[in-house]
């Protein structure tokens, strides 16, 4: 099996391979086996968000932790990985307030929505350039994106999360039919 310096993709863990559906078909004995090997990780409860975080931050914080405690994937050693996560967001709105259309005095044009993407370069004879703050609102809904992945907060992450199913679910065991929907697992 693939992991760190080793080809092939990351060996995913025996929670992961249950929330996807154990598509790998392993045996209930090898993934107890895998799983005894693992590291294990606190789930953590009601944690509040770290009193530094900025103010978007904190409300990506509120908007996000309270369900992915809900489902256990936020663990005392993730919860660093989810304040950079949230750090991520807050850079993006702040980049975003940055970019909103201004009046002269420097505030925020309430008659005109949207964003300034393109700026005049007076240092360059007036010629057009990138707002400075969109490679940064780039950056960090890139790096945002990625971590929600690794959280399960984007839709594809979430297609095929399956919290609390049983590691056989779909191969001969019962199914929860009643929504009318197939989606594969």
């Amino acid at each position: 099996m693939a992991g760190p310096g080793k080809p092939g993709p990351p060996r995913h863990s025996a929670e992961v391979i249950r929330l996807h559906g154990n598509r790998a078909k392993l045996s209930k004995a090898e993934l107890e086996e895998r799983e005894a090997a693992e590291v294990k990780a606190e789930p953590v409860r009601d944690v509040d968000p770290p009193k530094d975080l900025s103010p978007h931050a904190r409300d990506c914080w509120r908007l996000h932790a309270p369900e992915l405690e809900r489902l256990g994937l936020l663990t005392r050693l993730d919860v660093g990985s989810f304040r950079l996560a949230c750090e991520c967001y807050a850079m993006a709105i702040s980049s975003l307030e940055a970019m909103r259309y201004k009046r002269s005095d420097g505030e925020n044009d309430g008659r005109r929505r949207g964003y300034e993407v393109v700026v005049k370069d007076n240092a360059h004879g007036g010629m057009l350039k990138k707002h400075p703050a969109f490679s940064t609102f780039n950056m960090a809904v890139n790096t945002y994106r990625a971590w929600c992945s690794d959280f399960g907060l984007t839709p594809s992450a979430r297609v095929s999360l399956r919290p609390g199913a049983a590691a056989g679910a779909g191969q001969g065991a019962e199914r929860d039919d009643d929504d009318g929907f197939d989606f594969g697992t």
